[in-house]
């Protein structure tokens, strides 16, 4: 069975409920072949060689796999976000709540940020979120005050927020009976990611070693005995071109959680 796609919400969140994102549409696959797909040009993709993956996954059914440059996960082009304002999206219209979000991260893919989700209200009478914030993921500060810490030695990350205020707000329209864009901020305090290679370092972007099909491939690499570090050099050399790259630490942990899965 050929696996189905789909990612899960990797930006942090603080609020009441998980955000489930909708299925982004990748599928590795194409013309209903059960061969994988591949980029073997010859050219150089996170410091390997392609080209000499050839002979590496020759028994593997290995196909050459073409990426159009300028478009993003879900096929909108990326000047369509261009023109985005704060005119023109305030009172956009979404029938879902997981659109949303996602329309705002495909615009912070194309500006250069990562976001998250900072909060959501709900109704306490009838159980359900009217009210939701997404933020640049560089929104507020590290927490230092965490009183189940006291005591301890503890070795803290740098900390990457700024503190940055750019936001979008959505509200739960009883009358339209849909979500609409209620606040919209696009001021950052930050230097923005100039390269699409950067962009998608950002953990919101960054999601393909979540994804189904990343696993899957992952899993039937492994089977046929090839070790972490080979594994992630096919990977990245067949996943989509707007994805970023797995690392073989990453790679590492699916088997192991593989393994986990599969015991007993």
């Amino acid at each position: 069975m050929k696996p189905r796609s789909d990612y899960s919400a990797p930006g942090r969140e603080v609020g009441v409920e998980n955000h489930e994102e909708g299925d982004l549409g990748l599928n590795p696959y194409s013309n209903g072949s059960d061969k994988m797909h591949i980029i073997d040009n010859g050219e150089k993709q996170g410091g390997q060689e392609c080209g000499d993956l050839s002979q590496e996954c020759a028994d593997l059914g290995v196909v050459p796999f073409e990426y159009n440059e300028g478009e993003t996960s879900d096929g909108e082009r990326s000047e369509d976000f261009e023109e985005c304002s704060e005119g023109t999206i305030i009172g956009k219209v979404f029938a879902r709540q997981d659109e949303t979000y996602e329309f705002y991260n495909r615009y912070a893919l194309v500006k250069g940020f990562g976001t998250c989700i900072h909060y959501s209200h709900k109704n306490r009478m009838m159980n359900e979120i009217f009210r939701r914030k997404f933020v640049c993921s560089k929104q507020g500060f590290k927490k230092l005050d965490d009183k189940r810490q006291l005591g301890k030695q503890l070795k803290c990350h740098r900390d990457t927020r700024t503190g940055c205020g750019a936001m979008m707000q959505i509200i739960l329209s009883k009358k339209l009976g849909m979500w609409v864009m209620d606040k919209f901020e696009d001021i950052h305090n930050h230097p923005l990611s100039g390269t699409p290679s950067k962009v998608v370092k950002h953990r919101s972007h960054s999601k393909y070693h979540h994804s189904a099909a990343c696993k899957w491939l992952v899993y039937t690499l492994n089977k046929k005995g090839l070790k972490p570090a080979q594994i992630t050099r096919v990977v990245n050399a067949m996943k989509p071109g707007e994805e970023a790259n797995i690392t073989v630490k990453q790679c590492s942990s699916i088997i192991s959680s593989e393994r986990k899965n599969n015991v007993g």
